[in-house]
């Protein structure tokens, strides 16, 4: 503290750190405990005891200020409500929470039996060192018990199946990647596939480290009902194996789009954005530019009064749900500076509304013509009944007789005729021209080759007449 603010304040507090965090063991009001047998023998989960994560079953839990360790004085209160609201009153009274105080977690868990939900509830009231009260919640809905209902035996053999089928396709990548080696990293397609069954490995392991704690977990409440088990590390795990299996789902549903590639209009919409790429990413990063500006001016004017601006990452939030139009004007005008504010806004809606999504929107059609005019001249292979049978014929070895005919018809979007200009145009009916007169004389001189050939047949003919009628009058004079 500086030497001339002493004299305004009594005491001082400093900022809660992991490192800094009290853990020494006091007695009834925060005394010093002295170090003899008979305070030693107390027991550790007195309040006034710290009790670190492990013991807990805790995890570093991040507030809306600081992040915990886990750990901390604990206050377990009775499962019967005259005792937990006594135990309650005697630590008020005892001054349990005072202001050396950062932080009061209350935690609990529910169970309701007609959803098959458990719900891990956590309030936290963090005190900031200049005074005053934050108050933060999390509540966390899950499933423990997997196997339960009608549906049972669908839901296990639902997840053997998906066992199975992540064995049999880590085979196929495995053997596939054997064999290409290095180019099998080449194609955008096989690393979607590999990205895939490494997020769906570590889904299953996920699942069985869910499985073991929940069985520890329940294990522990079925000894002891009466104490408090907390579901928070837990619950942290089934959140994380949620997460993982909601990602594998939304890349294996990107996968979908290598399927709809025969239909022509997911086609030329591939095909729209591919050809956008370029443009695209300038366009993204000007606006990203643009977009970070504006943030930080919200960020700046309206971090100190307004919850959904006091840092960066919610301001950007908040602006884009004002793209979409979510958004209340009284919660972005900034009343010290009403003109400012109003102006700041005003340009933010012509920027992004007005101007951004109009050259993205011709960006787009721009690109679109450009792939529409290809459209006509790619090989037509959007029907998938003939695709499916040439698969289907391969799978069960069924070959045509004339392959060299079924192998010119091949699956393919790539263009096969390019507009020719005219130059080309030019060079190729001077060529064509030369072609037909070559063609021509060739004609005429078969035509000769032909009267030559009958014209040496007439003549012999006449000459084998000649010799024979002459062999036939010496046989008759003789």
């Amino acid at each position: 503290m500086a030497p001339v603010a002493k004299d305004f304040f009594s005491r001082c507090v400093a900022e809660y750190g992991i490192t800094s965090e009290d853990k020494q063991e006091y007695s009834t009001r925060w005394e010093s405990q002295r170090n003899d047998s008979r305070h030693q023998t107390q027991t550790s989960s007195s309040p006034w005891h710290y009790s670190p994560a492990s013991v807990l079953n805790g995890y570093p839990y991040t507030g809306g200020l600081e992040t915990y360790s886990g750990g901390g004085y604990v206050l377990e209160l009775s499962h019967i409500y005259y005792k937990a609201l006594r135990q309650v009153k005697a630590a008020r009274d005892k001054l349990w929470l005072d202001h050396y105080t950062r932080s009061l977690f209350m935690e609990f868990t529910l169970y309701n039996p007609n959803s098959n939900l458990f719900c891990a509830v956590t309030f936290v009231m963090e005190t900031p060192p200049t005074g005053g009260v934050l108050p933060h919640s999390e509540v966390i809905a899950y499933r423990l018990y997997r196997y339960v209902g009608d549906f049972q035996s669908f839901v296990l053999a639902c997840e053997v199946f998906f066992f199975a089928f992540v064995l049999y396709f880590t085979y196929r990548e495995a053997k596939k990647l054997y064999k290409t080696r290095r180019m099998y990293f080449a194609d955008v397609w096989n690393l979607m596939d590999l990205t895939v069954l490494i997020l769906c490995w570590i889904a299953i392991s996920y699942y069985f480290i869910c499985l073991g704690l929940r069985k520890w977990t329940i294990n522990l409440y079925h000894k002891d009902p009466t104490k408090f088990i907390s579901f928070q590390y837990v619950s942290t795990w089934q959140l994380m194996f949620e997460s993982v299996l909601g990602v594998t789902v939304f890349v294996t549903c990107i996968k979908f789009i290598k399927i709809f590639r025969f239909n022509r209009r997911i086609f030329l919409l591939s095909c729209t954005l591919k050809q956008a790429s370029g443009e695209l990413l300038q366009y993204l990063l000007v606006f990203s530019i643009n977009f970070l500006a504006f943030s930080q001016i919200y960020h700046f004017l309206l971090g100190s009064s307004h919850d959904s601006f006091s840092s960066l990452f919610s301001t950007m939030q908040k602006l884009l749900s004002v793209l979409l139009g979510k958004f209340s004007y009284h919660e972005m005008r900034i009343h010290s500076y009403r003109v400012l504010g109003a102006i700041t806004f005003f340009l933010y809606i012509v920027a992004t509304n007005f101007l951004f999504l109009n050259v993205l929107i011709a960006i787009i059609i721009e690109s679109f013509k450009v792939v529409k005019e290809q459209n006509d001249k790619m090989q037509n292979e959007f029907e998938m009944l003939d695709f499916i049978t040439k698969r289907l014929k391969d799978f069960l070895g069924i070959r045509a007789l004339n392959k060299t005919a079924d192998s010119q018809f091949q699956y393919t979007n790539k263009v096969m005729y390019k507009k020719p200009s005219k130059i080309t145009k030019n060079k190729m009916a001077v060529k064509l021209e030369q072609a037909l007169d070559r063609l021509e004389c060739y004609i005429d001189v078969i035509n000769d080759i032909e009267n030559e050939d009958d014209m040496i047949c007439c003549v012999v003919s006449r000459r084998i007449h000649c010799s024979s009628s002459k062999k036939a009058t010496t046989v008759h004079f003789l």
